[in-house]
């Protein structure tokens, strides 16, 4: 194979190489992601000199079928602002495979890329802000709007800014000269308006250093002869990901079943990013596929039914290696295969009502991945679907009905145990592999209790190491929050947000993902603690975060938790003439019983004791709750 080249490129090169096609983006690369202040920052480390990163490109061979385009930012209503001619290629053409960002960044500072529809996140320019006098970002985004408001969008050298970005029709060096001249130049100033010979003149110097430091700015790049192949682009992007360049594991996959699937003419390539919005957007998959919030997750699904089937293509072969797939760790998402892949892709609408029986089955109701403990745990019961789906013809050794009354046990023990705090990823084929074993001894149990009873043994068996909590260990945990964090927390929380479907107050419907707006509040505020509790008191419960207890939250709309903390809860609530009789169907799903109830609606409580009675009470109906749900069943 012919060798890497590095080099480097100015801005000035570079801009000439992305206008005129010989930087091209394949079609598969994530869409623009950078913040203004994302691009202000790569802007002034630009300005000072400073390094700014390198780009990884890929010389095409003659014969490539990869779909190229030029750099572009999304424009108005599905159209797309091009830099330069789509068309425009050069004989001889690199893909940016790493320095996408980077590059649309600097075409549109220096270039004047830019959405043209006032409406849009990057319609404007930057300025270098030449009426700062500080060495500190002086590189600003003005929107459209604000341009004109400012006069920058005709005369922005005599408010004291320095457009960038250089017109298409004139040379770069010459846009720079003539700003050198004209700043300094009185006759370029409004007559009543010119700044002081000492200020033009410090405003000229500012501007020949960033000239210069400009001139200085280099992009390293690292370009890959045309005799690799994709698979060994990916295997190169494998190292950069553990060597310190940020390029995920989906976006390896991505690239990798792009090539593989793709056809001569550059067509018909999987397209994993758009696999994954698809899914995230049919029911029960909401707030679990996404192509920018945690996109391994679902990776991590497909890879876990490859682990799980009994009949399945051979794993992907990375340098010259195809070892077994046995977990959901990076290296076995890498050697997942496109024919899996390609197979779960054309199941998409199975997965989501695969992921949405995962949510009814642990917590009856829907919820998105941030409210789970262990989110991962919904790639084993996704995997044991698959399993029963594929690897079965008309006759199956077990049903749905004894995966979701395993895996409901299975789940809430890891959840209330310290199990899967620690390499958890490790242990997923083990744990699919005896869950497994115990559906497929569904056969030698044929009775329901039977079967109950076995799987029970074989469940304290493998949590003999790992001690689930008590109801009391876990009423204690959710009465303080200084004892309930992260995977616990979650766990007690779980059941409250999946069922508490209706706002305390106004009865709308908060259900995920169809409801109005909500969130987890106070139902005895801060605020009205910090008004109506002794301070030593409030000081013992700041100690053990009473207030910040699981006991003390509830799911609210904005305008409910509004009015909820501005009052005392008991006259909140009795604004409504509720009662326990007319509001249990509400106020029973959010883990608050009669005995609760009636503590909550005095409308002038205000005994610490009766506050801590309350919080005891529902600690342990919440405790009891999920402990239960530890038991297999089957429904």
């Amino acid at each position: 194979m012919s060798e890497i080249k590095v080099s480097a490129v100015t801005v000035e090169e570079l801009l000439g190489l992305l206008r005129n096609g010989e930087w091209l983006i394949p079609r598969f690369q994530r869409e623009f992601v950078w913040s203004t202040s994302d691009i202000e920052a790569l802007a002034n480390s630009i300005l000072e000199a400073k390094p700014i990163g390198m780009a990884t490109l890929w010389e095409q061979p003659d014969n490539s079928g990869l779909a190229l385009e030029h750099v572009s930012l999304p424009g108005f209503a599905d159209a797309t602002e091009w830099f330069g001619e789509n068309d425009l290629r050069t004989n001889k053409h690199y893909a940016v495979l790493d320095g996408r960002q980077r590059s649309t960044a600097i075409a549109m500072v220096f270039g004047g890329l830019r959405q043209t529809h006032g409406s849009m996140k990057f319609a404007g320019g930057f300025y270098l802000n030449l009426t700062e006098t500080r060495d500190v970002r002086p590189v600003e985004f003005f929107k459209a709007a604000k341009e004109k408001q400012m006069g920058l969008d005709t005369s922005p050298l005599s408010r004291g800014y320095f457009p960038l970005a250089v017109p298409e029709d004139k040379a770069f060096m010459k846009h720079w000269m003539d700003a050198l001249y004209e700043v300094n130049d009185p006759g370029k100033y409004p007559a009543d308006a010119v700044p002081s010979e000492q200020e033009r003149a410090r405003r000229q110097h500012a501007l020949e250093q960033a000239f210069e430091r400009l001139n200085k700015t280099r992009l390293a790049t690292y370009a890959v002869p045309p005799d690799y192949g994709l698979a060994e682009i990916c295997e190169i992007f494998e190292t950069l990901n553990t060597t310190g360049t940020k390029v995920s594991t989906v976006d390896l996959i991505h690239s990798w079943l792009y090539a593989d699937s793709v056809d001569e003419e550059g067509q018909g390539g999987l397209d994993l990013r758009e696999w994954l919005e698809d899914l995230g957007k049919l029911p029960g998959a909401e707030g679990w596929s996404s192509k920018s919030d945690r996109p391994e997750l679902v990776a991590q699904i497909v890879t876990a039914c490859h682990v799980a089937a009994n009949n399945k293509p051979s794993a992907r072969v990375i340098g010259g290696r195809a070892p077994a797939i046995r977990s959901v760790k990076a290296a076995d998402l890498l050697h997942t295969p496109t024919e899996h892949w390609a197979e779960a892709m054309q199941s998409t609408a199975k997965f989501a009502s695969w992921l949405a029986d995962f949510q009814e089955v642990v917590a009856g109701g829907r919820f998105p991945y941030k409210r789970c403990p262990y989110p991962v745990m919904a790639a084993v019961y996704v995997s044991l679907r698959w399993h029963l789906d594929r690897d079965y013809g008309d006759v199956t050794p077990f049903q749905k009905s004894d995966i979701d009354g395993l895996f409901r046990a299975f789940f809430w023990r890891n959840a209330l145990a310290t199990r899967y705090d620690q390499g958890f990823l490790t242990q997923i084929g083990a744990d699919l592999k005896f869950l497994k074993e115990v559906l497929l001894d569904r056969p030698e149990h044929p009775t329901d209790q039977d079967w109950i009873d076995h799987a029970t043994d074989r469940l304290e068996l493998m949590f003999a190491g790992d001690s689930v909590r008590t109801v009391d260990e876990l009423a204690e945990a959710a009465a303080h929050g200084d004892s309930s964090r992260g995977a616990l927390r979650q766990a007690l929380l779980l059941p409250i947000y999946a069922q508490a479907t209706k706002d305390l107050l106004n009865m709308e419907d908060i259900s995920w993902p169809s409801g109005v707006a909500s969130d987890l509040h106070h139902i005895f505020p801060l605020g009205w603690i910090n008004d109506t509790v002794p301070g030593t008191v409030r000081q013992e419960w700041k100690e053990s975060d009473r207030v910040g207890s699981v006991a003390n939250l509830v799911p609210l709309s904005r305008p409910s938790n509004n009015k909820w903390r501005a009052k005392r809860p008991g006259v909140a609530l009795a604004e409504t003439n509720m009662s326990w009789l007319t509001r249990k169907d509400v106020f029973g799903p959010a883990r608050i019983d009669e005995t609760a109830f009636e503590i909550l609606v005095q409308q002038d409580i205000q005994s610490p004791a009766e506050i801590e009675k309350f919080w005891d009470h529902r600690a342990k109906t919440l405790a009891q709750t999920v402990h239960s749900l530890t038991a297999v069943e089957l429904h």
